[in-house]
């Protein structure tokens, strides 16, 4: 232990390696069964610390408020990066359209030929569909959906930008 927040040599640790098909409401989970794991672990060692970390282990992040906002300026990857980050029930992510809040807990790059030829004719940031809870923009020349959005979505207009 020292003064610092998550630093110095480490008791225990397990790595859970990212896949994409992991939310973050999973990862939450996985968390708590390898918090369990590394505590019994960290028991039978006496809680003796061992482990140096290694330079540059990034192990702790402090939530701010602004980080939910989705910025539209963003590439889609990092878009698409901000609103899985908060994608589970209590947080997910939000953007203003018309001074009226929308929220969203998940989007992905949309593949489809027919849909990216489709979107040619759309201008940057442009909403391209909105059905159901969902949209579709063209971002960057390339095509995303936003989906499971909370607020009044019929107010999103096909054809005007989503960062109006």
């Amino acid at each position: 232990m020292d003064d610092t927040i998550d630093g110095g040599p480490i008791i225990s640790r397990i790595k859970i390696p990212f896949t994409n098909d992991l939310d973050v409401s999973l990862m939450y989970q996985l968390s708590f069964l390898a918090e369990k794991k590394v505590f019994h672990d960290s028991f039978k060692k006496r809680f003796k610390a061992k482990i140096i970390p290694e330079k540059g282990d990034w192990i702790y992040y402090s939530r701010k408020p602004e980080d939910r906002i989705i910025d539209f300026s963003e590439n889609p990857e990092k878009i698409i990066q901000r609103i899985k980050t908060f994608s589970n029930k209590s947080q997910g992510t939000f953007f203003t359209y018309n001074n009226l809040e929308f929220k969203v807990y998940d989007a992905e790059l949309i593949k489809n030929e027919f849909v990216i030829n489709h979107s040619k004719k759309f201008k940057d940031l442009d909403i391209i569909f909105n059905y159901e809870d969902s949209i579709i923009i063209k971002k960057d020349n390339k095509v995303i959906k936003l989906t499971k959005i909370v607020g009044p979505i019929n107010n999103l207009a096909k054809g005007t930008p989503i960062n109006k």
